[in-house]
């Protein structure tokens, strides 16, 4: 009886590290490092006269403005959505690129996407960071 025991332990040992391994680390962990977080916007079809450069960046290095952000991406799983992106964002380490997030802003379809050891990820965003990147997105296109 020892030795099924034994063997019995050892497999729900090796299911658990096993299980461990592919555990989807949360974002979080991998962003609260980030020492700079540079976001664009995606083409506004509204003002097509005012159309922003996808590789026009604003750049925030404020640790207060990065965790700000970082807490707009909610941990609830939506389902994928089809409505397009507004933008994009990228947070950084230094020279090292620690993640990029596309997402949509707009009061329909609010969500984040960023893939993790190959696989897609769709988070909801929370009301305060969709009312954040509409005032961002205003104060940036009037800019111009």
């Amino acid at each position: 009886m020892k030795p099924f025991f034994t063997i019995c332990i050892f497999a729900l040992l090796l299911q658990f590290v096993g299980g461990c391994a592919a555990y989807d680390e949360p974002l979080y962990l991998r962003i609260k490092d980030a020492d700079r977080l540079a976001i664009a916007f995606y083409p506004n079809q509204e003002k097509p006269e005012k159309l922003i450069d996808h590789r026009d960046y604003l750049v925030f290095t404020g640790i207060r403005t990065i965790k700000q952000v970082s807490m707009f991406i909610s941990n609830d799983v939506v389902d994928p959505y089809k409505c397009g992106y507004t933008g994009h964002i990228l947070y950084f380490k230094g020279d090292s690129t620690l993640e990029e997030l596309e997402f949509n802003a707009t009061r329909d379809c609010p969500h984040f996407v960023y893939t993790y050891q190959g696989e897609t990820h769709f988070r909801r965003m929370e009301n305060e960071g969709i009312d954040y990147f509409e005032r961002l997105f205003a104060e940036y296109i009037n800019s111009f």
